[in-house]
């Protein structure tokens, strides 16, 4: 299993934000079996398509739901993002292969995947092994993607592998008990040191490396058992470490603030924790779910090709040419889809066609003015040409000025779209127009994760000669008053020096110098 949240951040902000090539394709996959039977079942929060038999599918359907409920039950709040969610079920990993994420050019070893993408969440599993503890552990990062908390990869998918493993009897759950798998993996080798461990999420393609496959998420999952269930930690503890997380701090330094523990204490307790056979349960009361097959209908071959496609556009770069196959095969049999038309203009987004992106996203506007994917992608195609045109030039204001329009309208149907105002606000920082701190300032709040945002913010403030809150935003470590710094004279203007190169490589990224 693999949580890929940092795909979504990686499409947005680096591989179109930042102008950077996408990778480039691998050998595309081969469109699926036409005798392959493709099911869809429409479910509260989720819709489910599966080439397995309709038992199979009420019964992943069922696992989804249930933990959906546990974690309502534990975790309930009521400031969550809509979201969409779209579970694909493989029943053979054979099929899942060619729309798995890609390690190198191969796919990944994995038997399930979560997508977390602005337009919706997606997550993919095998059937071939425990396909329900799969389906749990990826609905985890969709429950937390959705609620808007960012946290350290390791805590991330040692929730989601706690949760994964709940086991569940009539009104009672049971949360903790330890899959032979991991223990065995724990009591019989060495646990990587935290000061390392910590450092593994600042570098994901590790996870395919040597030992870390094999200890990743054993360890993971023994480390929040032992935060979450041990009894040493008060629940106020626990809730500060996790703001202090969501916030940003080191997790070094959190355990130490707010949990009273170095690294290296934690790793003796962890240690004694785990040969002790991780003996912390949690127990809660929460309806059972009804597996219901009357709810599954059969996909056309349109429906089925439309997406497969839509999950291969939505997966790394090196699926694009893939997307492209499976949607044009899927419109041949739909000349008039909409949605057709949105998926393969974002694979033309994504692979710097502008021209082509423009084409589709405009041939949907054309027949539904008000469609909100269209108009963001739309706009977003005619930032990025802009870009390439030259901000400074005729042809780039002119086009930044229509996407600025475009924008606009779509913030006006969609206020609350923070999406859209973070990409006018991105119009208006390439044309220096101060105006748009607001519109920056505003989606910062409403997508607190979005580093791109944050980086335009700062951008703008510079170029508006608001150097101070830049400053203080691209290093909010960095009292506002020199004084603070200490003594050491020297230090404090080589450090400012520091920050004031780094506020000229994000007004360069905006296209300001």
């Amino acid at each position: 299993m693999i949580h890929l949240r940092l795909v979504s951040t990686i499409l947005s902000t680096i591989l179109i934000g930042l102008g950077l090539p996408a990778a480039s394709g691998v050998a595309a996959a081969s469109l699926p079996d036409p005798d392959a039977s493709w099911n869809r079942l429409d479910r509260d929060g989720f819709v489910l398509l599966s080439d397995a038999r309709p038992k199979r599918v009420a019964r992943i359907a069922a696992a989804l739901e249930s933990m959906n409920r546990i974690l309502e039950v534990l975790h309930p709040q009521n400031d969550e993002t809509a979201q969409p969610l779209t579970v694909y079920f493989f029943q053979h990993d054979r099929s899942f292969r060619p729309y798995k994420f890609l390690s190198g050019d191969r796919p990944a070893h994995i038997d399930g995947m979560f997508l977390g993408h602005r337009d919706g969440d997606f997550i993919a599993l095998s059937g071939a092994i425990n396909p329900a503890r799969a389906a749990r552990h990826e609905f985890v990062h969709h429950y937390l993607n959705r609620r808007g908390h960012r946290l350290p990869i390791w805590f991330e998918e040692g929730i989601a592998e706690l949760y994964s493993t709940v086991r569940q009897r009539k009104h009672r759950a049971i949360l903790g008990e330890a899959p032979p798998v991991h223990l065995s993996s724990l009591q019989q080798g060495s646990l990587i040191p935290l000061e390392e461990f910590f450092r593994l999420g600042d570098n994901p393609p590790r996870y395919f490396e040597g030992r870390i496959p094999r200890i990743f998420y054993p360890q993971s999952w023994a480390l929040v058992h032992y935060i979450w269930l041990s009894g040493r930690f008060t629940r106020e503890e626990i809730a500060d470490f996790e703001q202090r997380l969501h916030l940003g701090q080191p997790a070094a330094a959190a355990f130490k603030s707010a949990l009273g523990l170095r690294p290296r204490e934690a790793n003796r307790e962890l240690r004694d924790y785990v040969d002790a056979g991780l003996p912390g349960r949690f127990r809660l009361t929460v309806e059972p779910v009804e597996r219901d097959i009357d709810g599954v209908t059969a996909l056309s071959r349109r429906e089925t090709l439309y997406h497969l496609g839509n999950l291969l556009a939505h997966n790394d770069p090196g699926h694009l040419q893939s997307a492209r196959e499976h949607l044009e095969a899927a419109l041949e049999l739909s000349p008039a889809s909409l949605e057709i038309e949105n998926a393969l203009g974002l694979v033309a987004l994504r692979s710097r066609r502008w021209d082509k992106a423009e084409g589709h996203f405009r041939q949907v506007l054309a027949c539904n003015p008000s469609d909100p994917t269209a108009r963001l992608r739309l706009g977003e195609t005619l930032l990025h040409r802009a870009r390439d045109l030259g901000i400074q030039s005729d042809p780039g204001d002119a086009t930044l000025a229509q996407a600025e329009s475009l924008l606009g309208e779509g913030i006006a149907l969609r206020p609350a779209d923070f999406a859209l105002v973070a990409l006018r606000g991105k119009t208006l920082l390439y044309r220096s127009n101060c105006d748009g701190i607001v519109d920056l300032e505003a989606a910062r709040a409403g997508l607190p994760h979005r580093t791109d945002v944050t980086q335009d913010l700062a951008a703008l403030l510079a170029a508006c000669g608001r150097i101070g809150e830049a400053r203080r935003l691209a290093h909010p470590e960095l009292p506002a008053d020199p004084r603070h710094h200490g003594e050491a004279g020297q230090g404090f203007r080589a450090l400012q020096l520091y920050v004031d190169e780094d506020l000229a490589r994000l007004r360069g990224i905006a296209g300001l110098d």
